[in-house]
């Protein structure tokens, strides 16, 4: 009865915990899962193949470390375009989801401490604000990352006298 007794007093403690548990778990499987993608292309790009010891196969080497190094900054540039970005970004919806408004008709309505309706408009708007930032992020991010790697994979393959199309496998 100890255990049981001494749970139900810190209930929120441990929900807390557990909560936190579950968060640094699901980054951590989002991180790995990032990484063995990560890692998929870059095996897609680079066509890697089972290692040996020729000249040959030591130029391939070399070949695919230096794309693995020009896909590494392309990465870097997306990280660094995409914070750029992020200004623009909030600026835009924070101006399409915009509370400022309705906070001011609380305040002229007088309704601040109210729980009615604007109450649960000003909550939608702030939910939507939330859902939407990662929402559009995740699209930019995505989006940015597609683009800047198939130009930078067209850019390798020009310098290193590949046709293009002929994709490395």
């Amino acid at each position: 009865m100890g255990v049981v007794r001494w749970l139900w007093r810190h209930k929120r403690t441990v929900a807390s915990v557990t909560v936190l548990a579950a968060g640094a778990y699901s980054a951590y499987s989002l991180w790995q899962r990032r990484r063995s993608l990560e890692e998929m292309l870059l095996e897609s790009l680079l066509g890697v193949g089972p290692p040996g010891g020729s000249r040959a196969d030591a130029n391939r080497r070399r070949g695919e470390q230096r794309l693995r190094q020009h896909y590494e900054l392309t990465q870097g540039e997306c990280d660094v375009i995409l914070k750029r970005h992020l200004g623009q970004l909030r600026a835009q919806l924070q101006r399409e989801l915009d509370t400022g408004a309705v906070r001011q008709r609380m305040r002229v309505e007088g309704t601040e401490l109210d729980q009615s309706g604007a109450w649960g408009e000003l909550k939608v708007l702030g939910f939507s604000r939330a859902v939407c930032s990662v929402y559009v992020l995740v699209l930019l991010a995505v989006r940015l990352r597609i683009h800047l790697n198939i130009v930078a994979r067209h850019y390798v393959a020009e310098v290193s006298n590949q046709p293009a199309a002929a994709p490395v496998m």
